[in-house]
């Protein structure tokens, strides 16, 4: 299940933890693993589920905290979600993932200022993790800051060009510069590298089809 998550091959790797569980309800490494890739496909109210009966049977690791902390953010209970990461934080103060995961928290709450603090750190402590230094760049195009945001997206995704989230974001910073041919064709690719994407984001096709007919393809758009 580890490898088929590594190499984003999602739905093999959830299959794989499922059966996991199957066999040994009991077995906390694989739900914890689940539960870390339900919150990533935005499965929290099951990913909640999972870590919360964790909590009601005593199990201790501190993981547990920043998952539920990410899965409460989801759900929109922010105050909640920041008591859990920052006790995980207070005892891990090095750790970028949990300052990422406290980031996105302050970020949703359109806490921009913090929110910046916390991805900068982060990429700081791991200049590796390009969700990080992603989000440094949607916190910029949240705040206006398009020149800044185009500058980070065009890099998080000379790493890792086949993220539709990162193709559709670099979309929209292009179109609000108005370089329309181009911002089509990063929706375009949003989708073709990860059609996932596209379900989940059905936004992306309004962008779209909006384009199409400004640039003149009505009947496409």
């Amino acid at each position: 299940a580890e490898y088929y998550y590594q190499s984003e091959r999602r739905d093999t790797a959830e299959q794989w933890y499922r059966e996991a569980l199957n066999r040994d309800p009991n077995f906390w490494e694989a739900r914890l693993a689940l539960a870390k890739l339900l919150l990533e496909e935005r499965k929290f109210p099951e990913a909640k589920q999972l870590l919360e009966k964790a909590r009601d049977e005593g199990v201790q690791d501190v993981r547990l905290s920043a998952y539920l902390a990410d899965a409460y953010r989801q759900e929109g209970n922010y105050d909640r979600a920041i008591d859990e990461i920052n006790k995980v934080i207070e005892k891990f103060p090095k750790n970028e993932e949990y300052i990422y995961i406290r980031g996105r928290i302050h970020f949703d709450r359109e806490n921009y200022d913090t929110a910046m603090k916390d991805f900068s750190r982060a990429y700081d402590i791991n200049p590796r993790y390009h969700d990080a230094y992603f989000y440094v760049g949607r916190t910029a195009f949240e705040e206006g800051d398009i020149a800044t945001a185009l500058k980070i997206f065009r890099h998080v995704l000379d790493y890792q060009p086949n993220r539709g989230n990162f193709r559709y974001f670099m979309g929209r910073a292009l179109q609000l510069e108005g370089r329309d041919s181009q911002a089509l064709d990063e929706y375009r690719k949003a989708t073709a590298v990860d059609p996932a994407y596209g379900l989940e984001n059905p936004a992306i096709f309004i962008h779209r089809g909006r384009l199409l007919s400004k640039l003149g393809y009505s009947a496409d758009g």
